[in-house]
C-alpha cells in the first residue's frame, strides 16, 4: 500500500473539490440542449416537477422553463390532478399562455377514473388545447391486485383508446416500475385483454 503524507492529501483532496466546484458550478446553468446537438423542436418537460411553481406562476414558471431550452410541454389534467387555478382556465387561454412562453402542449397526463367518469369532456379539452396525446397516469388500483382487476383495466382502457383514437387522439399510458412484477405468472406490462 502507498503512503501519502497530509500534504500530498490536502493537495490532491483540494484539487477534487476544487474540481467537483467548478463541474457543479457549470452545472447551475440549466439547458435542456447542453451539447447543442441539432434536434427536432420536440424536446419537452412534464410539469409534474414544477406544479408547485406552476400553480404559484403559470405564466412566469412556463416562461422559466421554456429559457431552459424546452419547446414542448406535457401537462397533468387540471381537473384531475387538483389544480383548481388551472382548472379555471379554458384551453385556449392555457393554449395561449403555452405558446407567449414559446411552448406547445401536444399531451397530457390524465387520472383512469377522471377519464373513465368524463371522457367526452375531456377530449373536447383536449382537441381544442390541440393534444395529439392523452396519458393515463395509472389505473388507479393495487400494486399487488390480482390479475382479474388488471385484465378489467386493460379492457376499460382499450374502451377508451377506440374512443379517443375516433377523435384523431392517441392513448397512452405512463408505465411505472411495479407494471414489472408478475401476477400467477404473467407480467403485467404483458397482459392483453380479450
Amino acid at each position: 500500500m502507498k503512503k501519502i503524507n497530509r500534504r500530498q492529501f490536502i493537495s490532491k483532496t483540494s484539487l477534487g473539490v476544487g474540481t467537483a466546484f467548478f463541474i457543479s458550478h457549470q452545472s447551475l446553468e440549466l439547458n435542456a440542449q447542453p451539447l447543442e446537438v441539432p434536434v427536432d423542436k420536440s424536446i419537452g418537460f412534464q410539469i409534474w416537477p414544477v406544479r408547485e411553481a406552476l400553480l404559484k406562476d403559470f405564466e412566469g414558471t412556463l416562461r422559466q422553463v421554456a429559457s431552459y431550452g424546452y419547446k414542448t410541454v406535457e401537462m397533468c389534467s387540471p381537473p384531475g390532478y387538483g389544480f383548481a387555478t388551472l382548472a379555471k382556465m379554458t384551453a385556449k387561454e392555457m393554449n395561449k399562455t403555452f405558446k407567449a412562453a414559446g411552448l406547445t402542449c401536444t399531451s397530457c397526463h390524465y387520472q383512469f377514473n377522471e377519464l373513465l367518469e368524463s371522457l367526452d369532456e375531456r377530449i373536447s379539452f383536449a382537441k381544442e388545447l390541440g393534444l395529439k396525446q392523452m396519458i393515463v397516469a395509472s389505473f388507479g388500483i393495487k400494486n399487488n391486485a390480482p390479475m382479474s382487476e388488471w385484465l378489467q383495466a386493460a379492457d376499460k382502457m382499450n374502451r377508451l383508446g377506440e374512443l379517443a383514437r375516433k377523435e384523431d387522439i392517441q392513448l397512452g399510458f405512463h408505465n411505472h416500475d411495479f407494471e414489472f412484477q408478475e401476477i400467477d405468472g404473467v407480467l403485467m406490462l404483458l397482459i392483453k385483454s380479450a
